[in-house]
């Protein structure tokens, strides 16, 4: 006999459901920090990951970009180059530590400077201030809020860098 309309319609397939992932499980095996993340409070609402500080800030650059990067951020603003992880290099770009938080310069293949989001460095100001003027940056103090003393410049690639009086 043929099948009908509602026969189709009826038939239930014998498969199992996917299997639901909860928010406290991890996402790859023995990644504790993950379920760390997912632990919840008495009240059920899941806690906030333990986020202690930033590690590194990203800016991106135009293949290419590495000794302009070098010049401007190591040898003009004193930062220490750091060694890119070996599997990293080819992507090109440098980076460079600033105190205890790293300042990444990133390949980025179709390039548009940050105009307004920016890193916000910490640094003896009237010195930089001097540096940068006598290698010919443009910079704009900014006073506010009020109390603060930083300036704001551009890197060779147009980024826009924040420099506050350490």
């Amino acid at each position: 006999m043929p099948a009908t309309s509602s026969d189709v319609e009826d038939a239930k397939l014998d498969v199992d459901p996917p299997p639901r992932r909860l928010r406290c499980q991890a996402r790859v095996a023995g990644d504790e920090r993950v379920l760390e993340a997912g632990r919840h409070r008495s009240d059920g609402r899941p806690s906030r990951a333990p986020i202690i500080g930033i590690d590194h800030i990203q800016v991106a650059a135009p293949r290419g970009c590495e000794e302009e990067a070098r010049a401007f951020h190591g040898r003009l603003l004193g930062l220490e180059e750091i060694p890119k992880p070996e599997p990293l290099r080819s992507r090109g770009g440098v980076w460079f530590r600033a105190g205890e938080q790293e300042l990444h310069v990133g390949v980025e293949e179709r390039f548009s400077p940050a105009r307004k989001a920016h890193p916000g460095l910490a640094d003896g100001l009237d010195a930089v201030r001097v540096a940068l003027t006598a290698a010919g940056h443009e910079v704009a103090d900014d006073d506010l809020p009020p109390g603060a003393r930083r300036l704001h410049v551009h890197d060779p690639f147009g980024n826009r860098l924040e420099i506050r009086d350490a």
